[in-house]
């Protein structure tokens, strides 16, 4: 029999597994999508930007078809085995994109990685949240998403650095990240973190899937259209840099360290925060503040304006994002948590492949306003839907 002392750095160093997956992941594929593809596609391949944003959508539409099913299979197969198959499988996506020649093939190839990616979300949150309690739920959401910031930054501010001397070199360190996850996904025990799935059969676990998720159903409107209006940006904000706004790589690259740190430093300390106080009052808080910061970007400042908008940003993202899915992770029972939180990530990652494809139609009519405005009045119609909805307060405490 295990001590508790051995059974907490157990947890811990699994955890911190989870974490360092999510984190490489998220490092291919925020530099994929938010610095090289644009680049590549418009200048290598000649493709328009909203060709290129057809691309992202295809990319996170795979990754939002299969997360159901693979949440699915984390509890039935655990989460070793599918994320040894999404590192495995994503650095031969990576290569795909990299050989891509047409608009046609960069689709496919950018579709493929959704698909190689799609078990990561679900097998992270479901390992990490196995056994969270009431008391420290947002907190380890807070970890969660700390790892996705610090995954994601690393990979814009590197990949920024890097493109602009070789867009071989950019590919290759991309996939150098997914051979170091797979490396990680080896080190897992048994890769099942939750309770065990026996005894009932698929159709009866549907069933129960379907009873669980009956009390968040109307939040799904909003996992849709908060992930639209961050989607909308991916495929416009590393050219808005470069074109508008007129700062450099190292510029950009400062702006992208000034939000995503301040996001980070305070995730953890809102995550505890929000366990303790509720998270209907700092969603509202969290979008409204987020709308400011995307309504005043788009006017031509001065670059320290703009990094202290970049930082009221991630302040407002460090709120959203515990406060948020410490309710969703409320709502999932332990036996089910792979099934529920693919189905969530399902509904909240339609926005996000909706979101790219848009946003680059939008800056090409109306340019940089357009999808910066579209997202900030996303964001405030979200604020007041939770701020002053009677329907909402029953649903978010």
């Amino acid at each position: 029999m295990r001590s508790p002392a051995r059974e907490r750095m157990g947890g811990v160093r699994t955890r911190s597994l989870y974490l360092g997956m999510l984190g490489l992941a998220e490092f291919a594929r925020t530099a994929m999508f938010f610095i090289l593809l644009p680049i590549y596609a418009t200048q290598d391949l000649g493709l328009s930007l909203a060709l290129a944003g057809l691309a992202i959508s295809s990319h996170y539409l795979a990754d939002t078809l299969f997360r159901g099913p693979m949440g699915w299979l984390v509890d039935r197969v655990g989460t070793r085995p599918l994320m040894l198959l999404s590192f495995l499988l994503g650095s031969l996506a990576i290569f795909l994109i990299w050989h891509a020649r047409s608009a046609l093939s960069l689709v496919v190839a950018c579709a493929f990685f959704g698909f190689t990616i799609s078990p990561a979300w679900p097998s992270v949150v479901t390992g990490t949240t196995a056994r969270a309690t009431p008391e420290n739920r947002a907190t380890i959401m807070g970890m969660v998403f700390s790892a996705w910031l610090l995954g994601g930054g690393s990979g814009l501010m590197l990949l920024e650095l890097l493109i602009g001397n070789s867009v071989r070199l950019s590919f290759l360190m991309l996939i150098l990240a997914q051979v170091v996850g797979l490396i990680l996904a080896l080190l897992l025990r048994d890769g099942r973190p939750g309770a065990r799935v026996e005894g009932i059969s698929w159709m009866e676990g549907l069933s129960h899937v379907g009873r669980d998720i009956r009390t968040v159903r109307l939040l799904f409107p909003g996992m849709i259209v908060q992930n639209m209006a961050l989607g909308l940006l991916v495929p416009v904000a590393r050219i808005f840099a470069a074109q508008d706004l007129k700062v450099s790589s190292q510029q950009f690259a400062l702006l992208i360290v000034g939000g995503g740190a301040l996001t980070v430093l305070l995730l953890i300390p809102m995550g505890r925060a929000i366990d303790r106080f509720g998270t209907r009052r700092p969603l509202t808080v969290g979008f409204v503040l987020a709308a400011v910061a995307l309504f005043l970007l788009p006017e031509h400042r001065p670059f320290l304006e703009v990094l202290a908008l970049g930082a009221l940003l991630g302040a407002s993202y460090a709120v959203i994002l515990p406060a948020w899915n410490a309710f969703l992770a409320a709502a999932v029972p332990k036996e089910r948590q792979g099934a529920l939180w693919g189905i969530f990530m399902t509904v909240e990652g339609l926005g996000l492949a909706i979101g790219p494809a848009l946003g680059g139609r939008l800056w090409e009519s109306f340019g940089a306003i357009g999808p910066f405005w579209g997202a900030a009045f996303v964001f405030v119609a979200m604020g007041i839907f939770y701020g002053l909805d009677p329907i909402s307060r029953r649903v978010v405490q």
